[in-house]
């Protein structure tokens, strides 16, 4: 059971430390990802507006998350401000 226990908590700080790393998205919004998406490959299957119709996230946020997610030269090209 101490094992178990273990996974899942290894498993869940990873989750967050994957979803945080979209900019602009907090722990609050990884945790309600989590409850209302699931996994981090059932939020990058995720449409924009399933997100926002599932999630408390904002507009912007939901954008930023299909983006960062749904599209690998969005996440693999350097952002430059």
């Amino acid at each position: 059971m101490v094992v178990k226990r273990k996974q899942s908590v290894q498993g869940m700080n990873f989750y967050l430390k994957v979803v945080t790393s979209i900019p602009g998205i907090d722990n609050h919004d990884a945790n309600a990802l989590s409850q209302t998406i699931g996994s981090v490959q059932a939020i990058a299957k995720a449409s924009k507006e399933q997100i926002l119709k599932n999630s408390d996230l904002s507009m912007d946020k939901a954008e930023m998350v299909s983006s960062f997610l749904g599209d690998p030269q969005f996440y693999l090209n350097p952002k430059i401000h």
